[in-house]
């Protein structure tokens, strides 16, 4: 079906509102941001880890004469050492911990990204469901107005004995009952908009509702973080599957050592090359565990891309039908305006009440608030699907 080769996506590019965080409170985005931060200078560090420190070491001995050390040469008291031992070759092990460096960096901020984007959708989602409850709570008050006039026509009908007191009763209970569900309404209203607060510092009617473009499935696909996610910790695995490699292979090391006798006023220095290899009975299993962990990510990935793909599917599918019911309603709109049409020539001439017209109009009120409410329904799907693209 030619549906399910598109989905519709939210541009945020071109909505204000979600172009930027300024739908999140100050201290949500700072929390963002500094986290990012931290990743940025641990990364950093991360890139130079191979870098080993210089050692500067100074020792000063204090003698404590026990007899006559007249006839004694003094030894050396005052001692300054700095060395130096670094690799400068350790089997690729320093090119694929650079590349792990950055593939973890890569990582991280895109799992930053992910939560920015879930944190935007959710509070963009509660702005949906409070324009939403909106309209409910208006589509409350006609069928309150209705009921209300119902009440009346029948208590006429009933005083008239034209209907028994049962129907009046029912129709009492739905007007009740319609009041008690407007309460109820009014009550979710404030849950949502205590919910909002928490992420957001601004009013809810302060926001525009975001537009909406169209995407290929294949871009969706292709865009999606989870996915994206899963193959740069596929790659950073295969990075440390090679670093865990190298810790058991050659590495070749520069050496420098200076030493300066501060006493006699004398200082060396030698510098060298050394080249150690590690023996170590635990080698085996580090590496094919290393392995077995890359091994796993690539399947992992197959399987979220999997998931993603059975995902979007499943949201065209309701769109689809969402789509559907926006046509029903359309259609039951139109029947009103014709139905109204009628009564009110009816009501012109005596046939008809006026209060049958002004059901019949709140009614069509009421079709047109609902067809609203499937639009956002429409939206609070396709807005899913934001947080799981990049």
């Amino acid at each position: 079906m030619q549906v399910f080769k598109y989905l519709f996506f939210i541009s945020f590019f071109i909505s204000t509102l979600l172009s930027n965080e300024n739908v999140l409170s100050q201290k949500r985005s700072n929390s963002l941001n500094l986290s990012q931060q931290k990743i940025d200078l641990d990364s950093a560090k991360q890139t130079i880890d191979w870098i080993n420190p210089i050692n500067f070491s100074y020792k000063k001995n204090i003698l404590v004469p026990t007899r006559d050390t007249s006839n004694f040469i003094i030894p050396n008291t005052k001692v300054s050492t700095i060395s130096i031992n670094q690799p400068i070759f350790k089997s690729g092990g320093i090119y694929n911990a650079i590349k792990y460096s950055q593939a973890s960096k890569q990582y991280q901020t895109l799992d930053i990204d992910s939560q920015r984007k879930v944190l935007i959708k959710d509070v963009t989602l509660l702005l949906f469901q409070l324009h939403q409850i909106d309209l409910n709570i208006k589509k409350q008050f006609y069928k309150i107005k209705n009921a209300t006039i119902d009440v009346s026509q029948k208590k006429e009908q009933v005083l008239n004995n034209i209907l028994d007191l049962s129907f009046l009763n029912n129709s009492i209970i739905t007007l009740n009952n319609n009041k008690l569900s407007l309460e109820d309404l009014n009550l979710n209203k404030q849950d949502l908009l205590n919910k909002f607060n928490n992420l957001s510092s601004k009013q809810y009617s302060n926001f525009e509702l975001p537009t909406f473009n169209i995407i290929k499935k294949e871009d969706f696909i292709q865009k999606n973080i989870y996915i994206k996610k899963s193959k740069i910790n596929e790659k950073s695995l295969n990075y440390l599957k090679n670093v865990t490699l190298s810790q058991y292979l050659p590495t070749i090391s520069l050496t420098h050592d200076y030493v300066n006798y501060h006493d006699r006023d004398i200082d060396t220095s030698t510098t060298g090359i050394k080249i150690s290899i590690p023996l170590d009975v635990k080698s085996y299993y580090d590496t094919q565990s290393s392995k077995v962990s890359y091994l796993k990510s690539k399947l992992d990935t197959s399987i979220i891309e999997e998931e993603e793909n059975n995902y979007i599917n499943t949201k065209l599918a309701k769109v689809n039908i969402i789509n559907k019911k926006i046509n029903i309603q359309k259609s039951n709109i139109l029947y009103y305006t014709n139905l109204i049409k009628e009564m009110s020539e009816l009501s012109e001439n005596g046939l008809k009440t006026l209060d049958d017209v002004i059901i019949l109009q709140n009614s069509k009120a009421i079709a047109l608030l609902e067809l609203n409410i499937f639009k956002i329904d429409k939206q609070i799907q396709l807005l899913e699907i934001y947080a799981r693209t990049n």
